[in-house]
């Protein structure tokens, strides 16, 4: 099953998941289990036999190798992405775009912003209120 995002190496997303200063808002998670890819299940095509002679079907069985947590044994950071922070501007209504993945997004968002990185590519980013263009206004003396 390939990944449903080229920026996530994750195909379900881990609970319990804190984004702290001290963990770079990259914590470590269990890896996917590498045969199910997180889902704790796998597809497996078997014969069943019928009034009409054998035939194929596909099921869904447990994964041998994780017995259906979907972990690997090993802990991995959450991101891959160690780029260096990038300095992005903010406008009013708290949207950017991001530099890396070009996804646009509101910081006010905990689904997609963990208050450094954009949880779609990891990117860290660093946001910069816009300074918005106002039209020269001209003093007039009555």
């Amino acid at each position: 099953m390939p990944p449903t995002n080229p920026y996530t190496k994750l195909h379900t997303w881990p609970d319990g998941v804190e984004y702290t200063d001290a963990n770079d808002h990259n914590p470590l998670v269990q890896e996917e289990c590498p045969a199910c890819f997180g889902i704790g299940e796998r597809e497996e095509l078997v014969e069943v036999s019928t009034g009409q002679g054998p035939r194929q079907s596909i099921e869904w069985i447990t994964c041998a190798m994780c017995c259906g947590s979907g972990h690997g044994e090993r802990l991995v950071r959450l991101f891959d992405n160690d780029s260096p922070a990038i300095a992005v501007q903010v406008g009013s209504d708290g949207w950017l775009t991001c530099p890396c993945c070009k996804w646009r997004y509101s910081i006010r968002d905990a689904d997609v912003w963990t208050g450094r990185r954009h949880k779609r590519c990891g990117q860290r980013i660093t946001p910069v209120p816009k300074r918005e263009a106002y039209p020269a206004v001209e003093a007039r003396v009555v």
